[in-house]
């Protein structure tokens, strides 16, 4: 949910989804507000207010299969942004509910396997602003790599995350 408040600025509310493709319970969302910048005195009392409901919430505890084993539980909860812009507090929102993760590249060690070693060196060598997206649904997620060209130009990959074995297997549900 997203909405423009009386300060002209934005606020999102967004579940949280686990990443069961590469689940790590350090990666489970603790903060439950975030905000681009400081609001106005008015729109605290706001926030402030939203806080007390979100932290009057329980947590939903989800028991499932998670990075081969059924012993993880997840705690879906609200998490929420305060932006400038629709669009900035959406993105917002889905980084703090880690739905999305955007990630600045240095250099970073790829094995031989699909020639992956090949295009992290071409990777390394030709692009600059090296960005990674990852976008996760439960059992499905994304990885983008972006870079520029010399020329200005983005190019990337996309490599789809599935459960089991990150890039073949989908996962299969077996109570």
């Amino acid at each position: 949910m997203v909405g423009e408040i009386s300060d002209r600025h934005w606020f999102c509310l967004a579940p949280t989804v686990t990443d069961q493709v590469s689940y790590d319970d350090r990666n489970q969302p603790t903060t439950q507000i975030v905000c681009e910048e400081s609001p106005s005195e008015a729109t605290q009392t706001l926030i402030t207010e939203v806080k007390i409901l979100l932290d009057n919430l329980t947590p939903i505890t989800n028991y499932g299969y998670y990075h081969g084993g059924y012993n993880y539980t997840y705690q879906h909860q609200i998490v929420s942004a305060y932006a400038k812009t629709k669009t900035s507090a959406i993105e917002l929102a889905l980084q703090t509910a880690a739905m999305v993760i955007v990630e600045k590249l240095t250099v970073e060690c790829a094995d031989n396997e699909y020639n992956s070693r090949k295009l992290s060196q071409f990777m390394n060598q030709c692009l600059s602003d090296r960005t990674l997206y990852s976008i996760s649904f439960w059992d499905v997620g994304y990885t983008y790599e972006v870079g520029q060209t010399p020329a200005g130009d983005w190019i990337g990959v996309r490599c789809l995350r599935r459960a089991v074995t990150p890039s073949q297997n989908q996962f299969e549900y077996n109570p």
